[in-house]
């Protein structure tokens, strides 16, 4: 009970710091931004911040400096991803488990997909499954670039050019 008074107080604490740090009258000053986004007010008719602006800036590039204007656009997000990951998500990890780890029977095959599914809910969740898949388009794509076969190895230019004394380099492998 004690943490759930200090959520609240901190939370309130909150409400206070921010209406001081932006000058506002009110403690809805969100609910107001939010009417104001519905109703379709701009921000030079409510006051409120510009969720449409220009940035300007300087780039730098062998000595020259050039200067960039570009808009930038605040989005309004009420949505926040998941909390854990969707079916679709659990199917590419097992997809990709499965090649690695296969089952070998139906009584493994249904403790398998036990185990799979409490792996990506409670280890991997929706950010370590973005990763896995992640991971597998970079590789997806480096194949592609590379094609299907590694290129040839060669033998590192450091041995190549004998820069090692001759010991050293029968015991670099």
């Amino acid at each position: 009970m004690l943490t759930k008074v200090l959520f609240v107080a901190n939370a309130l604490l909150q409400f206070v710091l921010l209406k001081g740090f932006l000058g506002v009258d009110t403690f809805f000053w969100g609910l107001q931004v939010f009417n104001d986004i519905c109703s379709g007010r701009e921000w030079p008719q409510s006051g409120n911040f510009p969720r449409v602006t220009f940035c300007d800036f300087e780039v730098r590039v062998l000595g020259n400096l050039h200067r960039h204007s570009v808009q930038s656009c605040i989005p309004c997000s009420t949505g926040s991803p998941p909390p854990s990951p969707r079916p679709m998500e659990r199917k590419v990890v097992r997809h990709y488990i499965e090649k690695i780890d296969p089952p070998t029977g139906d009584a493994e095959y249904d403790h398998h997909k036990r185990q799979l599914e409490e792996f990506v809910v409670d280890k991997l969740r929706t950010d370590g499954v973005f990763v896995l898949r992640l991971i597998m388009t970079l590789w997806q794509d480096f194949v592609k670039e590379r094609g299907s076969r590694p290129p040839p190895y060669e033998k590192p230019k450091l041995l190549q050019g004998g820069l090692l004394p001759e010991k050293d380099q029968e015991s670099a492998f």
